[in-house]
C-alpha cells in the first residue's frame, strides 16, 4: 500500500508551517492536502507536537516583525519635487512606527495593566 506520510512530505510541511503558519499554504508547499495533514495530525502525536512548534516558531517570528515595526520603525519614501525642470521623485526618507501594533503587543503582553 502507497501512503503520502512520507518524512520528506512531513518535513517540508512542517518548514513550510514554521515560516508561514497557515496550514493551507504549508499543505501546498508540501504537495499534501489540508485535510490529509490533519488527519495525519490526529493520527501521530509526535507529529502533532511538531505541528505546535512549528507555529511557535512562526508566531515568534511574526512578533519580532511586529516588534520591529512598532518600535524600531519602518523607512518610508517622500516624494516630492526635485528642483525646476527635474520633475518630482524621492526626495528623503522618513522613519514611521506602528502605535497600533504597539498598543496590541502591550495588551497581550500585560493585559492586567
Amino acid at each position: 500500500m502507497r501512503t503520502i506520510r512520507t518524512p520528506k512530505k512531513k518535513a517540508a510541511f512542517l518548514a513550510a508551517l514554521a515560516l508561514t503558519a497557515n496550514v493551507s499554504e504549508a499543505a501546498q508547499a508540501a504537495s499534501l492536502g489540508r485535510s490529509a495533514v490533519y488527519v495525519w495530525r490526529n493520527d501521530e502525536a509526535a507529529f502533532a507536537a511538531a505541528w505546535d512548534e512549528a507555529v511557535d516558531e512562526a508566531t515568534d517570528r511574526m512578533e519580532r516583525e511586529a516588534f520591529r515595526r512598532a518600535v524600531e520603525g519602518t523607512d518610508r519614501p517622500v516624494f516630492g519635487s526635485l528642483g525646476p525642470g527635474a520633475g518630482s521623485g524621492e526626495v528623503g526618507r522618513t522613519r514611521e512606527y506602528s502605535d497600533t501594533l504597539l498598543i496590541f503587543m502591550l495588551k497581550a503582553a500585560g493585559p492586567e495593566k
